[in-house]
């Protein structure tokens, strides 16, 4: 979604404006940050001095922004551009195998490999608002969200404990994982000032440039259901890439062992 909003926020036109008339302008659409906090909570089964057996749950995460562009030709015509984009997961079930390779000391290392099951879903809310001069503004609302969608992704990580008692551990972990999720389906609707403009679609997210009817700019559009309005003059038109949510974390906590 990072690259769509960037886009958006960088068509000609506004850079134009930034750099020559930066008082008929103001704002910018925000991109996500790539850092979101996590949390880890883990039920593990040692079978034996080397090998562990988990299943835990991660912490959920919602990441939205709302931002705006006001843009104001040279003519007067006024053009309010607000986003809303969101990225939201359900609770990952993880699973994993342990390998201690040092069972016997205080300070043990130990490996971990496994699988985890993501749940994610995006939407947008997207509003556009022109008013011409001494005219009232005409506004219009697109609005898609995509339901739950999901993927089985890989990791692996390395912990090391620090055991202050037989039942209490300090513990640091590492860990890499691999999710890739696409073939979002979803619904969107569309909302104008005039009475009866309501409607709405259901579909596969799709991917494709376009054109911005007051700015003559082409940039990057997510859409619901495949586009064929002939006044955006869609292009490079595909399903929408697999969202990624690849990475690395760095944990810090605790193991209490109950029996």
């Amino acid at each position: 979604m990072n690259p769509v909003l960037e886009s958006f926020n960088n068509m000609a036109t506004f850079e134009y404006y930034r750099e020559n008339y930066p008082d008929l302008i103001s704002g910018e659409i925000k991109t996500f940050d790539a850092k979101i906090p996590d949390w880890h909570l883990e039920f593990r089964l040692d079978v034996n001095r080397r090998i562990g057996l988990a299943l835990g749950i991660s912490m959920p995460f919602q990441v939205s922004n709302e931002s705006t562009i006001d843009w104001t030709m040279t003519v007067g015509q006024r053009h309010l551009f607000t986003i809303r984009p969101k990225i939201q997961t359900l609770p990952p079930l993880i699973w994993s195998v342990y390998y201690n390779l040092l069972p016997d000391s205080r300070l043990s290392i130990q490996l971990n490999l496994g699988a985890g099951l993501y749940l994610v879903k995006l939407s947008e809310y997207y509003r556009f608002e022109v008013t011409p001069p001494g005219s009232d503004p005409d506004w219009l609302i697109r609005y898609w969200r995509t339901h739950f969608c999901g993927t089985i992704a890989p990791h692996a990580g390395i912990e090391i404990d620090f055991n202050i008692s037989n039942a209490l551990a300090f513990v640091a972990e590492a860990q890499w994982r691999y999710a890739k999720i696409d073939n979002f389906y979803g619904l969107i609707s569309y909302e104008g000032r005039n009475p009866g403009s309501y409607h709405e679609d259901r579909g596969f997210l799709y991917y494709y440039t376009r054109e911005q009817f007051y700015t003559g700019n082409r940039y990057a559009d997510l859409i619901i259901t495949y586009p064929g309005t002939l006044i955006e003059f869609p292009a490079n038109v595909r399903k929408a890439a697999p969202l990624e949510l690849r990475g690395y974390s760095i944990r810090f906590g605790i193991k209490i062992r109950l029996f």
